[in-house]
């Protein structure tokens, strides 16, 4: 699912749901605009906040800072 999709979960009977998080880089653009729009209206929107996706985003952010921005990575042996 791409994100910012509107989504609800429907159980017709008792139900317990488990989700969970997946990142693209080509959709880091969107992801970023959905944390935003989150972050304005959150309580509307969402029923919980992720705090370990946040982490995990800022990790990513950091990776291609470093890589991108500050070329400071270092290639060591035969890329997989």
């Amino acid at each position: 699912m791409r994100p910012g999709t509107p989504h609800f979960v429907y159980g017709p009977e008792n139900t317990i749901c488990y989700g969970g998080h997946y990142y693209s880089t080509c959709l880091m653009q969107e992801t970023l605009f959905s944390l935003v729009h989150s972050f304005v209206i959150s309580e509307f929107i969402t029923n919980i906040t992720h705090h370990p996706s946040r982490q995990l985003l800022r990790r990513i952010v950091l990776f291609y800072g470093l890589g991108l921005v500050e070329n400071r990575l270092k290639v060591e042996g035969r890329p997989h």
